[in-house]
């Protein structure tokens, strides 16, 4: 076996974490390939690659298939980039191309995107980004984001990007956060990986509606409108401001609108109603039977919890609940932690409190997505409160009630407190 094969081999082990012992393993390895790359590689081909089989010379078809699977374009593009899985090269490189006065060059542009496209050094690259902002070096951010093929990034990657780029627009002053943020927003890339990405719950009442504003005056397309329209009523409902809502434009094709997206529309449709509408019922119904139940339930299920509609949750639940709570198909543990939330009430709906408890205690609040704690911390400890009120302890009613007061007045979300005063003892 020639040494860039042997390298490749040995990326592959690393890339997907499977420890290849015996020919067994290949079939994970072979599945994982189908799924990153929607390219098929044969169980004996990998079993003659690793040595199960007797060798052949392998196909640039598949050596390209193995390569795309490692974050490259090409098997080509890898001999010319492997490079980039050194991570002491790599961190050298990084260096280098901070310390430089000048803006990156096109091909350091094209070297930080394939890395951004590779799973190993994906971490480097968010604190190079991290850096730049940090620093306001807007020019070689939008150098950056303009040449950043955000389509051809996984989704994993892009939260990665998302919140350490936002964690680092924390460091900077509020006039500055924004004057850099408006600077930035008319790229179409940057929008989709930061913004869009990193929905910032804890900030609606502060820079982040602002932001969302400008991305508006932008009138980029109908679905942007959608989504800034709907964050804004929420902004306005959670803050008990429903005076201030904007009037929604009705989608004009939901099938076209992203799962997540036409979830929350429903979801703000049932709270401007406050509650669920035989015909919208149907049409989530429709919704859910022809799409993934699991991303058109995420911003559903807390309106149906805010609007006490347990009966239909607890129906989807039942219906869609292997879909739901698979875990390997969570995009982020909040999505997850959301519907053990919506379980959780509908138990306590049915006087189940010992399975609500048991749905909240799988709950770990340091491990929900960033952008999502707050905003889910409310929720969870409005179960608990609701928990404590029906079993008369006071020492908890107070606990809980006080952890939501506090967060909800530094969030700005007041609807919550709202909520919690029905179980607080006077």
């Amino acid at each position: 076996m020639n040494s860039e094969l042997s390298e490749l081999l040995t990326d592959l082990r690393k890339k997907s974490k499977i420890n290849i012992l015996n020919s067994s393993d290949l079939n994970f390895l072979a599945e994982d390939i189908l799924y990153k790359t929607n390219s098929k590689i044969s169980f004996n081909t990998l079993r003659r690659l690793y040595g199960f089989l007797p060798k052949t010379k392998t196909s640039k078809k598949t050596l390209d298939i193995l390569s795309k699977y490692l974050g490259f374009q090409s098997y080509s593009s890898y001999l010319n980039n492997k490079n980039l899985y050194d991570d002491w090269y790599f961190k050298m490189k990084i260096l280098r191309i901070q310390e430089k006065r000048n803006a990156p060059t096109d091909k350091e542009i094209t070297f930080l995107q394939t890395a951004l496209e590779n799973n190993i050094n994906i971490i480097m690259v968010c604190d190079f980004v991290g850096n730049l902002i940090k620093t306001k070096k807007k020019q070689t951010l939008i150098l950056f984001f303009k040449n950043l093929k955000y389509h051809s990034i996984l989704d994993g990657n892009k939260m990665k990007l998302a919140i350490t780029a936002t964690y680092s627009f924390y460091k900077l002053s509020d006039n500055n956060r924004i004057e850099l943020y408006k600077q930035l927003i008319h790229i179409d890339s940057f929008r989709y990986c930061i913004p869009f990405y990193f929905i910032d719950y804890s900030h609606l009442n502060g820079y982040y509606s602002k932001i969302l504003q400008a991305i508006k005056e932008l009138k980029k397309n109908e679905t942007e409108v959608l989504f800034v329209d709907l964050m804004l009523n929420l902004k306005e409902y959670y803050s008990n401001k429903n005076n201030k809502t904007l009037q929604i434009k009705k989608p004009k094709n939901k099938n076209d609108i992203n799962p997540v997206l036409l979830g929350r529309y429903f979801g703000w449709l049932i709270l401007a109603d406050q509650k669920l509408k035989p015909e919208l019922k149907k049409e989530i119904n429709s919704y859910l039977k022809k799409g993934d139940p699991k991303l058109l339930l995420i911003e559903i299920v807390p309106s149906l919890i805010l609007t006490e509609e347990f009966n239909y949750l607890e129906t989807i639940i039942d219906l869609y609940y292997e879909a739901i709570f698979e875990r390997d198909r969570w995009t982020a543990e909040g999505q997850g932690f959301n519907f053990l939330i919506g379980l959780a009430n509908v138990n306590i709906f049915n006087n189940n409190l010992k399975g609500a408890k048991i749905n909240l205690n799988f709950i770990d609040t340091e491990k929900i997505e960033a952008s999502y704690r707050d905003y889910l911390t409310l929720f969870l400890n409005l179960s608990w409160l609701k928990i404590a009120a029906l079993e008369n302890d006071a020492k908890n009613i107070d606990f809980y009630y006080n952890s939501i007061n506090c967060l909800a007045n530094e969030i700005g979300f007041f609807k919550f407190i709202e909520i919690a005063n029905q179980y607080k003892i006077n």
